[in-house]
């Protein structure tokens, strides 16, 4: 009888067949990084013999079902990287066996339950990037089990609990930044020798690191290598860190392509980082050298670089590229350790277009006007016409997050350019999948059993940043609208086929003076039409050169 079932990581459509409820046996059931909509199907809870449960990166949208206190066999559920609503299940108290619960990314509300922290057997619950609110239960501080906490990114308020850390505690990680917590650090924490990480960022967390952590923690990029401690606290203003020096050296070779800012390993070894991004590639941090210079470190995740001469070839080329709305690698650090691979560039100080578009009101950021838009969106295009016809290469991994705009001129800047040129087959694969989860990846993907980031699929993710420049949504965002219409670009292209597109236009875009009215309207169907002219099939799409002169001829 059947006891393990995978699809994951393929193009899987559609809503899960009930009839998985009735393969009694099964105990691993894994269909991650599909493209699987709907809900999931109450028969789900009906095996109960199932231990490992992984339905993430998916477009579920519904709410989550009752009844997962029937599978009291289960050990790790995720059901991360979704469209999940409502509020965290009732019967979380009969998840007796429980080790890791991750439901990410998703758009869960109500309280954190305080039964989370009263599992026997648990050690991870990842409940970040959701809507949840209320105050955190105190015994997620103490048990003694859980070792992973991340909260981060919710609506999380009251006095920051952190007094019930105690020696006690078994957590080893604690996020839970950019939430509406309050608080201080207390003394207690002296004794929290298992910590090694704890990010209260973006929070109203006030006071000092107590001095007798000195020497006790470290937040220096060596030790970030090797998983130290390592504490972040901030006001509302800002993200800052507080630390101290570390001993710890990288063994390495470190390698830079210009004088702009000449350092040595040992300064990068010592300098104090926070971290500031994550992606399919791995952890940026953000990391000040002795001498004032700020850099940005990208981490690669462990397997994804190719072997040291490929990699050095690879990354000396990059690193020649110079475009004013790029941000160039600075060098690269080469470790004697597999995770030990660095990617080096200037730290740019800015938002990322999604948080622009998307999250602007959490930010107390002013929506973009259309000319801001315009700009954005020129810039990035000469950016890519600087990569494809100067270069003769493709950005492979264009998506808002990749795109920091600098105020007060809302200058663009791209970043992560051509990573794919350093990868592993594997590395470049999952590169791929997550822009497909995100909703960048072209259809001509879709039959090819090795797709490789091209010039064509350069356009096709331009053409969908358009298309959310213009609509002010999210390319993963499930639209609801339409009947039969699911994702971002159908609901555009059918609203545009009927001539509604004005329908789709960000209602929170700044209307321009009344008798320019008309004219905004004209411009943003033109930029609408240059949008769907990018994202055709790959022998109908225009090359970037064309798509720049369209954008820039449509400058306010």
């Amino acid at each position: 009888m059947l006891q393990n079932l995978s699809f994951a990581n393929n193009q899987l459509t559609g809503i899960l067949p009930p009839s998985l409820g009735s393969i009694s046996l099964l105990e691993h059931l894994d269909l991650s990084s599909n493209l699987f909509v709907g809900h999931l199907p109450p028969e789900l809870m009906e095996l109960g013999n199932l231990i490992y449960m992984n339905l993430s990166w998916n477009r579920f949208d519904d709410s989550l079902p009752s009844g997962f206190g029937k599978l009291q066999k289960l050990k790790y559920l995720d059901l991360s990287s979704n469209r999940l609503k409502g509020t965290l299940m009732n019967e979380t108290s009969q998840f007796l066996r429980l080790k890791s619960l991750r439901l990410s990314n998703n758009l869960l509300e109500g309280e954190v339950p305080v039964v989370l922290g009263t599992y026997p057997d648990i050690t991870a619950v990842d409940l970040s990037v959701n809507h949840l609110s209320g105050q955190l239960p105190p015994s997620l501080f103490t048990s003694g089990r859980l070792t992973n906490l991340n909260l981060s990114f919710n609506k999380l308020t009251g006095t920051i609990v952190l007094d019930k850390l105690t020696a006690k505690s078994g957590l080893v990680s604690v996020d839970l930044s950019n939430n509406f917590l309050s608080g201080s650090l207390p003394r207690e924490m002296i004794t929290l020798w298992q910590l090694q990480l704890l990010n209260v960022s973006w929070n109203n967390i006030s006071g000092q690191i107590p001095k007798d952590m000195i020497g006790n923690t470290s937040t220096s990029m060596s030790q970030f290598l090797s998983s130290p401690p390592s504490i972040r606290l901030s006001s509302t203003q800002r993200p800052s860190i507080l630390g101290v020096y570390s001993p710890d050296r990288l063994a390495g070779d470190l390698h830079l392509f210009d004088n702009s800012a000449v350092f040595t390993v040992e300064e990068l070894s010592r300098a104090p980082a926070e971290i500031i991004g994550r992606s399919c590639h791995g952890t940026s941090y953000k990391a000040n050298l002795d001498k004032g210079h700020v850099l940005a470190v990208k981490w690669l995740k462990e397997g994804i670089a190719k072997s040291k001469k490929e990699f050095s070839r690879e990354a000396r080329k990059l690193g020649t590229f110079r475009h004013p709305n790029l941000v160039s690698l600075k060098g690269y650090y080469w470790g004697p350790k597999e995770h030990e691979k660095l990617l080096i560039s200037d730290c740019v100080d800015g938002l990322s277009l999604t948080i622009h578009l998307c999250e602007f009101k959490d930010r107390m950021l002013r929506p973009l006007s259309l000319a801001q838009r315009l700009t954005i969106a020129a810039d990035v295009a000469c950016c890519l016409n600087h990569l494809h016809n100067e270069k003769s290469i493709p950005h492979g991994n264009l998506k808002p997050t990749n795109i920091i705009i600098q105020s007060p001129n809302m200058n663009a800047l791209v970043t992560d350019y051509s990573l794919h040129r350093i990868m592993t087959p594997s590395g470049m694969a999952e590169q791929v999948l997550n822009a497909g989860a995100l909703g960048y990846r072209p259809p001509e993907f879709a039959n090819t059993s090795k797709p490789c980031p091209s010039l064509k699929s350069d356009v096709y993710a331009f053409g969908v940043i358009l298309i959310e420049l213009l609509t002010g949504r999210s390319a993963g965002e499930i639209v609801f609208e339409n009947p039969g219409v699911v994702d971002l670009t159908d609901w555009v292209r059918s609203l545009a086929g009927n001539n509604r597109s004005y329908e789709c236009f960000d209602k929170n875009m700044p209307l321009e003076e009344e008798d320019d009215k008309g004219r905004t309207l004209k411009l943003m169907e033109e930029l609408l039409g240059v949008a769907l002219r990018c994202i055709r099939s790959a022998d109908e799409r225009p090359e970037i050169k064309t798509v720049f002169n369209d954008v820039s001829s449509l400058l306010l």
